[in-house]
């Protein structure tokens, strides 16, 4: 069973990456990763990504560990506004973990 694994992995990430973290991308520790085009993100940024692609995936297995309502408001929302914010602000965010949080609402939901 991988829902103590993927929980556990959630729990960490949401810690490393707090929303007003990410927003700072510079600040974040650990070693950066050149993507195919060019982009370079943050290693932990895309930890995260990778933990909400496996928490979607698993969406129907988790329904019963996770208090989807509460990590609605408290992280997924404010990681989709981030981009909206730094727009509204005229500068640039890697929208890296908005798109994963939306894609994570969208299969938690369906």
């Amino acid at each position: 069973d991988l829902a103590p694994v993927i929980l556990h992995m959630l729990h960490m990430v949401s810690i490393a990456v707090p929303a007003r973290l990410q927003q700072q991308q510079q600040q974040l520790p650990g070693p950066a990763v050149t993507v195919p085009g060019g982009a370079v993100y943050p290693g932990l940024l895309l930890l995260k990504e990778a933990v909400y692609e496996a928490v979607g995936l698993a969406a129907y297995d988790l329904h019963d560990f996770v208090d989807y309502q509460a990590w609605l408001r408290s992280s997924l929302i404010p990681e989709m506004m981030a981009v909206q914010q730094q727009h509204q602000q005229q500068q640039r965010l890697l929208p890296l973990l908005p798109r994963a949080a939306a894609r994570l609402v969208g299969r938690w939901v369906a």
